[in-house]
């Protein structure tokens, strides 16, 4: 994961301050982020082009491969959300391949689909980016950061989606994992600071319509 690649996303906030240890508790409280990453240039350029892409739309992009994980992404948009958190898991991993990043690179959701690869925060983008544009509440979805231990690279930096349904069930997008994983389940990432959606909004929100297409970026 790009060290600071993951502050890519509809929204970014700060949340609380609590730090827990991955093998229990909630993983939802951990140390806020950092405020001086977001100010650093590069955050500052995507900001620019996230927002271009979202005012033009991803039914417009001039990808194919966008257009098409938009389409797949709606036509889930009845189906039940554990269900959709599959889909989406499985859609999104089909369109993106991993490929760990040499150098620190911040790429759009759509920058991401339309190269066909990216690493771990370029698949949380995605994975959450889709949760927002299926109505899902921006207060129950969480970009964390930490470690992971890799057998080939040891202690290496990663990022995952946390998603909290309806019915409070919550559930774990890893793009490591081979399937969506109940967060009590989950217990491989030792958390160092996380964003969540709906705390604080600090540079983009995006508004959808009835089915899903940004209407305004700010």
């Amino acid at each position: 994961m790009s060290r600071l690649g993951a502050f890519l996303i509809l929204a970014l906030a700060f949340v609380g301050f609590v730090a827990v240890p991955a093998s229990h508790a909630d993983y939802r409280k951990v140390f806020k982020a950092p405020a001086g990453y977001f100010k650093k240039t590069q955050f500052l350029q995507v900001r620019e082009r996230t927002i271009r892409e979202y005012e033009k739309g991803y039914d417009k992009h001039p990808s194919l491969r966008v257009r098409v994980w938009y389409r797949d992404i709606f036509m889930i948009s009845k189906a039940n959300q554990f269900l959709q958190l599959q889909q989406i898991f499985a859609i999104t991993n089909a369109r993106i391949k991993y490929q760990r990043e040499r150098t620190d690179h911040w790429a759009t959701v759509g920058e991401s689909l339309a190269r066909g690869y990216g690493d771990c925060d370029d698949f949380v983008a995605a994975y959450l980016t889709a949760a927002v544009l299926l109505g899902y509440k921006k207060k129950g979805l969480w970009w964390l950061v930490g470690y992971v231990n890799s057998r080939r690279d040891g202690r290496i930096g990663h990022a995952i989606a946390i998603i909290v349904l309806d019915d409070d069930s919550v559930y774990i997008l890893d793009n490591r994992a081979r399937r969506v994983i109940p967060m009590s389940e989950y217990f491989l990432l030792d958390p160092v600071y996380g964003i969540n959606l709906g705390d604080r909004e600090i540079w983009t929100g995006i508004l959808v319509d009835s089915v899903g297409r940004p209407r305004r970026a700010y």
